[in-house]
């Protein structure tokens, strides 16, 4: 697959106007107290967007798509920008404190290697917020693999059996699991709409990506609200501390 044209066509909006509550109320407790706090993955700057400008002295989102970086300037020029690849980040060992790596490890040719990359750069008992999904067997999506796999994404590598099954990868690589949580995987129905415009030549990426950045907040929170649910899939969101 093309990665760029890829980067350039699957625009990622706004969809964070509120942080999850693991994250916020991990970041909450720690206000002031973050020197470096690291998005890896973080494509168009959908999630990392919504971070508090107080959340860390220093924020950087590391992606390996130039184009998404872009995209993320546009939207927070404060945030630093870095392009890389998950599986070997230009960091010096136990540096960081706090890792964001959102639905970034069914992407990656090995998930063991990138959650072993993110706990050298962590520093001991540094915070790390992973998310991806989860995939009952009868599920259906509208996307195929590289190996013909009916997936959510086209670039999905794996997607999840279940909670226990993404716990103890996280587990079983370094961290202490402190909480997780799944929650039914649902998509706005204006984003799969201007989706469809995309894919259709009638709307132009880089006009769509930002549609909803300055919407009131009341229209964020009504196109929250109608949604549709992806039958058979969830998103499992884990809080996890790197063992000294």
């Amino acid at each position: 697959m093309d990665f760029e044209r890829y980067s350039l066509k699957h625009v990622q909006f706004n969809t964070q106007a509120q942080l999850p509550a693991l994250l916020d109320d991990w970041l909450a407790k720690r206000k002031g107290k973050i020197d470096w706090l690291v998005d890896v993955g973080c494509g168009d700057g959908a999630f990392i967007a919504a971070l508090p400008r107080l959340a860390a002295t220093h924020v950087l989102g590391i992606d390996l798509s130039p184009i998404r970086l872009q995209r993320l300037k546009k939207r927070r020029p404060d945030i630093t920008t870095c392009q890389a690849d998950a599986l070997s980040l230009p960091i010096a060992d136990s540096t960081v404190q706090f890792i964001i790596c959102n639905q970034v490890i069914e992407h990656v040719p090995s998930d063991e290697e990138l959650l072993r990359e993110l706990y050298r750069v962590l520093k001991p008992r540094g915070g790390l917020w992973i998310s991806s999904v989860l995939r009952k067997r009868w599920a259906w999506y509208i996307y195929k693999n590289q190996w013909g796999k009916w997936v959510l994404d086209p670039t999905h590598v794996r997607e999840y059996k279940n909670r226990e099954e993404f716990t103890q990868l996280v587990a079983h690589n370094g961290f202490v699991v402190i909480v997780s949580s799944v929650e039914p995987l649902r998509f706005p129905v204006v984003d799969l709409f201007y989706k469809l415009l995309i894919r259709l030549g009638l709307l132009i990426p880089e006009r769509a990506v930002f549609a909803f950045d300055k919407c009131p907040g009341a229209l964020q929170r009504l196109r929250a609200t109608i949604t549709l649910p992806v039958l058979g899939y969830s998103q499992i969101s884990v809080l996890a501390q790197k063992r000294e």
